[in-house]
């Protein structure tokens, strides 16, 4: 199965609309493969981004992209549980 295969709706838009749009701008110099990055936050706990991208100063990005249900975005209590624990501790200045 390629890539674009697995991609929703919502996804692809934001590869065309905003990634590309990041790269021709050079604010991003490429995004990596849709969830070819895969953390270990814990024991039997995983989190795969939507879209891995570097940035122009060479910084690793993660992107994740929530459909929307109702009036906001949609995100199931795991999901956000692990992107907020995947966040770094501290940042780079």
């Amino acid at each position: 199965m390629t890539d674009a295969a697995r991609l929703n709706r919502g996804e692809i838009r934001f590869r065309h609309q905003h990634l590309e749009v990041l790269k021709r701008a050079g604010e991003i110099r490429d995004y990596l493969k849709h969830e070819s990055v895969k953390l270990r936050l814990a024991d039997r706990t995983w989190i795969s981004f939507d879209f891995p991208a570097i940035a122009s100063d060479g910084r690793l990005e993660f992107w994740e992209v929530k459909g929307a249900k109702g009036c906001g975005a949609h995100w199931e209590e795991d999901a956000r549980a692990k992107t907020k624990r995947s966040r770094p501790s501290c940042t780079r200045s």
